[in-house]
């Protein structure tokens, strides 16, 4: 995987030095509007935001609306993963209006796809779910499958983030039928772990356990960071339910040591949290507030507020702990 993106960058690198020798405008902004997407899923998201603006200017200057469209998305993405929701969200709207006004279904889906995630981490639901389900309406109108079994998996998340365990399992099965009859690995890896997260919040500790276990174990060879950085989170927290305080803690911080290099802001206040409550469960009360103190400065400095309140409130409760 690394090696095939090495690859593509070296070659979409010449290409744009080639179609700016020949002064033409169109190859050179989709040369490097390539170049920012090979840049973000290499986790690299300063250079895929430089590149992705330089060709944004560029299809503005051309009047390329779907280019434009299109490269506004994929900010859209880069600003997601790199926790900046605010301007994520700007990016989302403002693609999925220039989507709406060509008349271009699928990457007005796309976008609303990409709004639910951001919704779902801000743990806006309702909203999320509104998205998701526009998004799934469209793809499955359109035909396109990839981007329904997608946005139905989301869809499932969402649901089960606000404990409709029934309706996400339903979701989750048609995202499952979906990925295995068009063969997208990627996509069943991410599903797995959603099926880990369910099985979680039922109490089945030890199947979750296995599905997280599976699902690092595909994202390792698909050489996906981000994917198998959370499929440690949760395999983390099923072992911390079981018990297994020594193992659990060394899944948080492989997948700490992961989001630091990525620049995963959000990932890595996640794993302060859940390492802070794995120290409270064992009664290190000192090592706890420390890390959710932690957690509670990185989510207010993305604009997370509802997980900032909740690791006040959880400091709360370790300083009275600390007391008795």
């Amino acid at each position: 995987m690394q090696n095939n993106n090495s690859k593509a960058e070296d070659s979409l690198t010449q290409a744009r030095n080639i179609f700016l020798q020949m002064g033409d405008q169109l190859g050179v902004a989709q040369s490097v509007q390539s170049l920012g997407i090979v840049y973000r899923s290499r986790n690299k998201y300063s250079k895929a935001e430089e590149v992705l603006l330089q060709a944004c200017n560029i299809y503005s200057e051309i009047g390329d609306q779907l280019g434009l469209a299109g490269v506004v998305k994929s900010l859209g993405h880069v600003y997601f993963l790199r926790s900046e929701y605010s301007r994520a969200e700007e990016s989302y709207i403002q693609a999925r209006s220039l989507f709406s006004q060509i008349g271009n279904q699928l990457g007005f889906a796309q976008v609303s796809s990409g709004l639910g995630d951001l919704y779902l981490s801000r743990h806006e639901y309702s909203k999320a779910e509104e998205s998701y389900v526009k998004a799934c309406d469209i793809s499955s109108r359109i035909g396109d499958q990839l981007d329904f079994a997608q946005s139905i998996n989301s869809l499932g998340d969402a649901y089960l983030m606000q404990g409709e365990v029934s309706k996400a399992e339903e979701s989750y099965i048609q995202a499952r039928n979906t990925f295995s009859r068009i063969g997208d690995d990627s996509g069943f890896a991410r599903l797995v772990n959603s099926l880990g997260n369910m099985y979680y919040m039922r109490g089945e500790h030890a199947k979750a356990e296995e599905s997280f276990i599976r699902g690092r174990d595909i994202f390792s060879q698909q050489g996906d960071q981000l994917g198998f950085a959370n499929s440690l989170v949760g395999l983390g927290q099923a072992q911390g339910r079981q018990g297994k305080y020594s193992q659990a803690e060394n899944s948080y911080f492989e997948a700490r040591q992961i989001f630091s290099r990525i620049g995963d802001r959000r990932g890595s206040a996640n794993i302060a949290r859940l390492l802070g409550y794995l120290h409270y469960e064992q009664a290190h009360y000192q090592d706890a507030e420390r890390l959710i103190c932690e957690a509670s400065r990185i989510y207010n400095e993305i604009g997370l507020e509802q997980d900032t309140a909740d690791c006040n409130d959880s400091l709360v409760a370790i300083r009275q702990s600390t007391k008795s």
